[in-house]
């Protein structure tokens, strides 16, 4: 049985009118008004039993006559279309057709017709026998001698119809974390790429939002203007091949949230072992709506108290001399963080510092370096505590607390450390030391520590620390013994191409600055619509990125990322530091470049400044990815050259492509024919385009790819250096099909893969959208919004339209110029 929604069918010939009419009288006995109100009722009409296979039918009705049509799948794998009127002689329509059987497009190596007079069939080259979902779709062209019609001049419409139960969409999940009004709504769902490729279009509440959706990997965004009013909305989502995917969407009120007062940090208590006062203006209303407080992300529960303008947080809470992160949640207010340094007990006294080099004598400030540690002057007698204060692999600090002062043998002490690498034994050398003591004599509280910092260690390694037995105090105590402590980096182990962990925080609508891993990042407030969270690492191996001919590299390679996807709305500037040793400002030109990973090739950003004496160079961009310094060698002042001399045709003078025609002659990439005429508006295959555009490129012959079709071409050549550079893809392993002429969608991304184009974000939303392939999708959308294709004055793009040569001409010639 075939299905057919009373909705969506519409007969635009008198006759094919009256007919329906009448058959909605006999089929349903009820008046002329509430025959118009049977909206979404179905009936059925008997079709073939050919293979008992049922068929539904999207159709488009935009004028001329819409034809009743049965499909089937014939006893050797084709396709047949049963027509309600005697065909004509369908053999140019062969282009106009797109099959897609189980989700693989077919190719068709015919049409032609039948026995049956109102019968045409398909002929596909991989036969459909046993095929659970074959979609066929049909769009009518602007050449008369490419459109399907009846023997009576009737010419059939753009259809798209399906043999076969439609496969089951993924289920839709509402939003219902960000669901208010003013927020884009996420939809999500179980991803499907074969589902996502082919959607066609989304409907909220029965109104289609072309161009107000994006969807990707298990997600479907709705922009924010979409929902007007609050209450629920029905989504529903369209695929050809597809049950409709809907979901009911609640929208909530916006609710603008209050600002709770600044918060102060304890820094008078703030010792290990004491209670902690975070003080604040007082806010009654605040106070009160107080519903949680959490510290490094772990609710402190139980843990605090709140009175008039402070939170009071037990002293249990901080065990470590380190900061923490506070949070404090109110309901109906904006979170508010703030950070609260935890410090060791200390008094008065002196310190010393130093780099790696051990040839200090000693460090050290004012204070006897007694200590009045037990055991003086033995061995064994000297004590230590070991703690690790920071373990970041480029800024790690340990820390060593003495029993007793040793200042005064400082030196050779430092030379009794050692640090090595668990695994391998290998030793690594602190970058820099520093000596405290604090307290004196009988003091209650002193502090005799030794600190050491690396920058240089691998990250999510183990680490020993091994103290040397002799290791001596002022009074002549030693440890006694080898003392050996571990620690491990954070951050996971390197692989190949692994980059150095970076740091990660939190960051909101507030405008920041984040200084990590060598690079400067401003962002701007209210930069981005929600929060989101930053990291930064160094790349350490950059021998398989790229680098341009006559360019280096002259800075560290910086990886910025964020947990939430999505441009920002604000430029962010980002500020890298070079190796002014490396380069010559007068010979090279200095940028700082993002890695765009698609092309394959660094771009420098917006806005750059280069400071020549710090050493640093800045940039915008609304994007994050790789970053670094380039330097590329200035190019040398070119003569000019003698304008090439334009060949003379007969057909091109006043033509709307001439100037693009002539310019593509003159550099020998197109030529004319033998009588003098370019022929402009006639048809181009994908052979000849293919050419044109390789010759335009001077691209260099190429070992690529050689189809069964073109092996023997004259444009053999050609094609497999295109195949080469990514250009050109062809129907199959073994089909290019050359002499066919090419479409327009097909043209589009041509010049996208040849250009290696990016989008603009900013895309056209053409009338016949849902026309263009899915695989042609996205670059349709780059190359109109690069200009280089445009649309038809009523605003149809028309994709499956052939292109002619002038067509050809002009979209190449765009391409070169955006090039340069």
């Amino acid at each position: 049985m075939r299905l057919i929604g009373l909705k969506d069918l519409r007969i635009v010939v008198g006759v094919g009118w009256l007919f329906v009419l009448s058959l909605l009288f006999t089929v349903f006995p009820v008046s002329w008004g509430e025959a118009m109100d049977i909206q979404n009722s179905i009936f059925q009409v008997q079709a073939s039993e050919q293979l008992s296979l049922a068929a539904s039918e999207e159709l488009d009705t935009t004028g001329g006559w819409v034809a009743e049509i049965t499909p089937e799948i014939t006893k050797k794998g084709d396709i047949s279309l049963t027509f309600d009127k005697v065909m004509a002689d369908p053999s140019g329509t062969k282009e106009q057709f797109t099959v897609v059987v189980n989700g693989d497009t077919a190719v068709i190596t015919g049409v032609v017709k039948t026995n049956t007079p109102e019968k045409i069939k398909l002929e596909l080259k991989d036969k459909a026998n046993g095929a659970q979902n074959v979609i066929i779709d049909y769009v009518k062209s602007s050449d008369p001698a490419k459109q399907l019609k009846s023997t009576d001049g009737g010419t059939v419409e753009s259809f798209s119809i399906q043999i076969g139960e439609p496969s089951q969409a993924p289920s839709l999940i509402a939003d219902s974390s960000d669901n208010l009004l003013g927020n884009v709504i996420d939809i999500t769902f179980v991803d499907d790429s074969l589902w996502r490729e082919r959607v066609s279009n989304v409907k909220v509440n029965d109104s289609s939002i072309r161009g107000q959706y994006r969807i990707e990997e298990g997600r479907l965004s709705i922009d924010a203007d979409v929902f007007l009013t609050s209450g629920n909305h029905s989504i529903v989502v369209k695929a050809p091949g597809y049950t409709d995917a809907a979901v009911v969407q609640t929208i909530l009120e916006s609710v603008t949230l209050l600002n709770p007062p600044v918060l102060s940090a304890d820094l008078t208590n703030n010792t290990i072992g004491q209670a902690i006062d975070i003080t604040f203006s007082d806010d009654v209303a605040w106070r009160g709506a107080i519903s949680d407080l959490s510290i490094n992300g772990q609710s402190a529960n139980a843990k605090y108290s709140i009175n008039e303008g402070k939170i009071t947080i037990n002293a249990e809470v901080f065990k470590e001399a380190r900061n923490y992160i506070i949070v404090v949640k109110a309901t109906g207010y904006n979170d508010i963080q703030l950070e609260q340094s935890i410090i060791q007990p200390s008094s008065n006294g002196g310190s010393g510092s130093g780099d790696g080099s051990n040839n200090n004598n000693s460090g050290g400030g004012s204070g006897d370096g007694s200590g009045g540690g037990a055991g003086s002057g033995t061995p064994g007698g000297l004590t230590v505590l070991f703690s690790q204060a920071k373990l970041s692999p480029s800024d790690t600090l340990l820390q060593f607390d003495f029993g007793n002062g040793m200042d005064k043998t400082l030196s050779s002490n430092l030379n009794k450390i050692r640090v090595y690498e668990k695994a391998s034994g290998t030793e690594v050398k602190y970058s820099n030391y520093n000596y405290i003591k604090q307290g004196s004599g009988n003091d209650a509280v002193k502090l005799r520590r030794l600190e050491l910092m690396f920058n240089n260690l691998k990250p999510g390694t183990a680490y020993v620390v091994e103290l040397d037995a002799g290791i001596e105090a002022n009074n002549g105590s030693t440890l006694g013994s080898k003392q050996s402590f571990e620690f491990s980096t954070s951050g996971t182990t390197a692989g190949e191409g692994a980059g150095v962990p970076a740091a990660e925080k939190r960051f909101g609508q507030e405008a920041a600055t984040i200084d990590e891993q060598g690079a400067r990042i401003d962002i701007p407030a209210a930069a981005f619509d929600q929060d989101f969270k930053v990291k930064v690492g160094k790349v350490a191996d950059v021998s398989q990125l790229p680098l341009a001919e006559k360019s280096k590299l002259i800075s560290d390679v910086v990886e910025i990322e964020k947990d939430k996807s999505g441009e920002f709305k604000k430029a962010v500037s980002i500020t890298l530091s070079f190796d002014k040793t490396k380069v010559d400002s007068s010979k090279y030109d200095i940028q700082i470049c993002y890695l765009d990973e698609k092309a394959n090739k660094w771009l420098p950003l917006s806005n750059i400044k280069v400071d020549l004496a710090a050493g640093q160079v800045s940039g915008e961009t609304k994007h994050f990815t790789k970053f670094a310094v380039i330097a590329a060698e200035k190019a040398a002042d070119l003569k000019p050259v003698e304008a090439p001399k334009v060949v003379k045709l007969s057909d091109i003078q006043g033509h709307w492509a001439q100037k693009a025609i002539e310019e593509l002659l003159a550099s020998s990439a197109i030529g004319g024919y033998p009588d003098g005429s370019f022929k402009p508006e006639q048809n181009i295959t994908r052979a000849e385009f293919t050419s044109i555009l390789v010759k335009a490129l001077k691209l260099s012959v190429k070992d690529g790819k050689v189809f069964d079709d073109t092996a023997q071409h004259w444009a053999n050549e050609a094609i497999a250096a295109a195949a080469a550079s990514g250009i050109v893809s062809g129907y199959s392993e073994s089909i290019f099909a050359p002499d066919e002429s090419i479409t327009r969608e097909q043209m589009a991304v041509m010049v996208v893969n040849a250009g290696q184009l990016a989008g603009l974000g900013d895309n056209k939303i053409f009338a016949d959208a849902e026309q263009v392939s899915a695989w042609a999708r996205k670059a349709v959308a780059v190359a109109s919004a690069h200009s280089i294709i445009s649309g038809y004055p009523d605003n149809s793009f028309r994709p499956r339209a052939n292109a002619s040569r002038a067509e050809a001409a002009m979209v190449i010639a765009k391409s070169l110029q955006l090039a340069s």
